[in-house]
């Protein structure tokens, strides 16, 4: 419920915020909250337009809420795993969402936003660290 307070969350379009809420509760969404979903799926799960969605997305890139790879339909919303419980079974999902994962370069942005991050610190060290700009994570 904290969202409705967030200073950011209240200045996004009512596009942006619709695509938020759904992207973090939507059945796709996995432990990591970075996971493959075209935009054609979202259009047909929120009705959404293409273009709607896409604006939508550049707007809450553009705060950092989200980076989306267009290349690989790759969506990762950035700071969902802090608003869980971390516990083996929840790390060992996450590193299974990482291996999976489609996009490298949201893998990397992940590992070096989380790296530090308790029940985190030292599990994503496998894992490769940026080697690009990620910006605003527009197509990537």
């Amino acid at each position: 419920m904290k969202i409705w307070a967030d200073p950011d969350f209240e200045n996004f379009s009512p596009n942006a915020k619709y695509l938020f809420v759904y992207l973090i509760t939507n059945s796709h969404r996995n432990e990591s909250a970075l996971y493959s979903i075209s935009i054609k799926k979202i259009a047909n799960e929120t009705s959404m337009t293409g273009r709607a969605i896409e604006s939508a997305i550049n707007e809450l890139a553009e705060s950092k809420k989200i980076l989306y790879d267009f290349k690989s339909s790759t969506v990762w919303v950035c700071n969902a795993v802090r608003y869980q419980s971390i516990n083996d079974n929840c790390v060992k999902s996450i590193l299974n969402d990482l291996e999976k994962s489609s996009s490298p370069a949201l893998v990397a942005a992940f590992c070096s936003f989380y790296k530090d991050f308790k029940g985190l610190r030292g599990v994503l060290d496998g894992f490769p660290t940026p080697s690009i700009g990620i910006g605003l994570g527009i197509g990537l």
